[in-house]
């Protein structure tokens, strides 16, 4: 840079041929992608403008020093680096004002700011009035008139709460995508794959029909039919809220995706998400999914998604075999999982609603890519009540303003029409043709109850399962189920988050085989294996709990009808058994009340409604603490004060923390734990970058436990802190209760 009559926006790259970048190319090449990124919801003007101002700070003298004397490996702390100001400067100072143009630009690397902290960079900068040069190369702002706000968001702020985060989106992602061009090219080209269209995916989906055949009970088969032939009839209809209400074993992962491909061709929609509220069902789907439509299709995005990420040669387990196809498609899906630029994103409630309600750039980067789509709601009555309202207001948002079509598929349909926020949506569309009957015809199990005076111990519990070939056993936190292991004895196994994800996935793979092989098996759990995991079991008790879990629970119960005589489903009180705080408390003594009315139809997918219009009237729709208005989500939304909303909106409680544990598949020593461990830091010791991956093979074999439980343990020597700050489980590992201490909290929370 002998000559500084040019701007530059960013220095040359640390590797490569490549020279500076102009701030006018920068500014172009955003404002052209994040304009074409908003075509989805009709803001392509309003990106346009803002790709052209966000680093507009860049222009001024002292910001090219800066630049300058990075280049040159000086390290100068430099006030100037807050480059945002300018381009937000312009824009406030415009005829027609665009809060979200404002919001982008200062948040655009540190995340969308509340309004008043907006609002004290306005008051800075127009204190400052900086030096700024012109930018030759920059293409003119869009008219001023093309810059408002639309229609939609006037007198609304809650729409102009999604607006804002739609628009801030594509900015994100715009900005990111160019910066990566020009300072890791060869990044950017592993980003760029052929994908195939919705249209190409429908296809193959129908090339795969003959795997549905045969059947072996008609009755089942017509069942299915008829709901496969019903989802795909109602597929033309315009985007909006649709449900499918049907029971296990009626086929509705393939009636649902027939319906969103169908549905997709028929608008014009460009992706299909599915959200699923467990891992263990996201895994079954994505998996369903990509023997159905193939890899390429198929993104499965979540924290515990490493597993896909590498195949072992049967030789030798340890050595991890790839090629350099295999290699390229699995970088090209950890670039992707960043935006989701893909046709079929399989993901979690957390990744999905979290990135919603986000404040963060990395979060919220995804966000304008939900426009446009289908979205598959597996399983949503589990989502935490006291997040219903916001949920089902943005999902509202999205279906009228983003094009957004949502499918709420369950068979324990909750009644979100009887909530404040549904209210404007309406009631969803009902795909599945008559649910009463269909429910009627695939009954596979009867239900006893125990008398709400009779208390059953666990060793009552253990003895009428070992009576059992086969039994399920799920108790409401894992203390409880600790217990009941404890009076079963040898031989049994268990499932709850005491164990690390890989070790769940065994244990489910091993209960899974012995069951269909005949084999003896006993198994007590948490809720952790209701809701979507294929497990069928002949015998099912399930303590006393919330009305919809019980009706979970049976779906674990002769699932596909293989037990000729029925399946058993026995509801016990256990004399000794916890019980969360909370919503879960609220909703349990609700099923009892019902109980006491009479004869529940379980049966019947009205009886979950009435229960769950009920329970909305009993607990907080928008605050962990019904008391306290000042962590209402939607009240804050209003205010745009989109930090608090972000730290607010969590599925999964912050105060918590992983811990590593050494789980020793099969035996095997060491554990891979220590193996991963080790790579991670040497790399971090050598200064190599981490890879996503293998941070992500780190948390298959971590156990997430409260802070309070992480100190105590500390404190007794049970959880060591390395050098890093990992936490790691340096007592024994138990290969049936996973980490082995006492789990009952003095607050009374629970984990399940």
């Amino acid at each position: 840079m002998a000559e500084h009559d040019e701007l530059y926006a960013h220095t040359p790259p640390k590797s490569g041929d490549g020279g500076w970048q102009l701030l006018s190319k920068h500014l172009n090449r955003v404002a052209e992608d994040a304009a074409r990124f908003a075509r989805a919801f009709d803001a392509e003007d309003v990106l346009r403008a803002i790709g052209l101002l966000h680093d507009l700070g860049k222009s001024s003298p002292a910001f090219q020093r800066y630049l300058r004397l990075c280049n040159a490996g000086i390290q100068q702390r430099c006030d100037v680096t807050d480059h945002k100001g300018a381009g937000t400067m312009v824009a406030f100072k415009m005829p027609v004002q665009n809060s979200a143009i404002l919001f982008s630009i200062v948040g655009h690397h540190g995340g969308l700011p509340d309004r008043s902290y907006l609002q004290g960079v306005i008051e800075r900068w127009t204190a400052k009035q900086p030096q700024m040069q012109p930018i030759l190369g920059v293409n003119e702002l869009p008219a001023t008139s093309m810059l408002a706000p639309p229609n939609w968001v006037i007198g609304n702020p809650l729409a102009y709460d999604l607006y804002i985060r739609l628009v801030f989106s594509a900015l994100i992602d715009a900005d990111r995508l160019d910066s990566e061009r020009h300072g890791d090219p060869e990044k950017a080209l592993q980003r760029e794959r052929s994908l195939p269209s919705i249209a190409e995916i429908k296809q193959r989906f129908y090339d795969q029909a003959p795997i549905f055949s045969g059947e072996i009970d008609p009755t089942v088969r017509a069942i299915r039919e008829n709901l496969l032939q019903a989802c795909e009839s109602a597929a033309s209809q315009a985007p909006g809220l649709f449900r499918v209400t049907a029971p296990t074993g009626s086929g509705k992962t393939r009636a649902a995706l027939a319906f969103a491909l169908n549905h997709a061709v028929a608008n014009d929609l460009r992706r299909i998400i599915v959200v699923s509220p467990y891992l263990t069902i996201t895994d079954q789907t994505a998996d369903e999914y990509r023997k159905w439509l193939g890899d390429d299709a198929v993104l499965e995005h979540h924290s515990d998604v490493a597993r896909h990420e590498e195949r072992v040669d049967s030789q030798n387990p340890d050595e991890v075999v790839e090629n350099d196809t295999e290699q390229a498609a699995k970088r090209w899906r950890e670039l992707v999982s960043e935006n989701w630029e893909a046709p079929i994103i399989v993901t979690t409630m957390v990744q999905f609603f979290e990135s919603l309600f986000s404040h963060q750039t990395s979060r919220a980067r995804k966000v304008h890519n939900i426009s446009k789509s289908v979205v598959i709601l597996d399983e949503f009555q589990s989502m935490p009540t006291h997040l219903l309202d916001p949920s089902i207001d943005m999902l509202r948002l999205l279906i009228a303003h983003a094009n957004v079509s949502v499918v709420l598929s369950t068979a324990t349909q909750p009644a979100i029409q009887q909530l404040p926020a549904a209210h404007e949506l309406g009631i969803p569309i009902e795909l599945a043709p008559d649910p009463v009957r269909t429910f009627r015809v695939l009954t596979r199990v009867s239900y006893t109850w125990d008398d709400p005076t009779h208390v059953r111990s666990w060793t009552d519990i253990a003895d009428q399962m070992h009576r059992e070939h086969q039994a399920l056993a799920i108790v409401n936190t894992r203390h409880d189920a600790l217990a009941l292991v404890d009076a079963m004895g040898k031989e049994t196994k268990h499932l709850s988050t005491l164990l690390c994800p890989a070790h769940r996935r065994a244990v489910l793979k091993e209960v899974a085989d012995s069951v269909k092989s005949g084999i003896r098996c006993h198994l007590v759990s948490t809720q952790v294996v209701e809701a979507g995991v294929n497990l069928s079991f002949p015998a099912v008790f399930r303590a006393i709990g919330p009305l919809d879990r019980i009706v979970q629970a049976a779906g674990r119960c002769n699932r596909h009808g293989e037990f000729p005589e029925g399946g058993r489903v026995t509801i016990f009180n256990p004399d000794m058994g916890e019980m969360p705080k909370g919503a879960y408390t609220t909703a349990t003594e609700l099923t009892k009340s019902m109980r006491k009315e009479g004869e529940m139809d379980l049966d019947d997918p009205r009886t979950i409604e009435e229960y769950f219009a009920a329970f909305y009237k009993l607990t907080s729709l928008d605050s962990p603490d019904k008391r306290d208005t000042t962590k209402q989500i939607q009240k804050l939304r209003k205010l745009w004060k989109f930090r608090e909303v972000g730290s607010l909106y969590k599925l999964i409680a912050d105060d918590s923390a992983s811990v590593l544990v050494p789980y020793m598949p099969n035996g095997e020593e060491p554990s891979p734990a220590v193996a991963l461990l080790e790579a991670v830091q040497l790399r971090r010791r050598l200064g190599i970058r981490i890879e996503k991956t293998l941070s992500e093979k780190l948390q298959m074999y971590s156990v997430s436990l409260p802070l309070r439980e992480v100190r105590r343990m500390e404190e007794v020597g049970v959880i060591e802190t390395l050098i890093d700050d990992s936490l790691y489980w340096c007592d024994a590992y138990d290969p049936v209760r996973g980490i082995n201490f006492d789990v009952r909290p003095a607050d009374g929370t629970y984990i399940v």
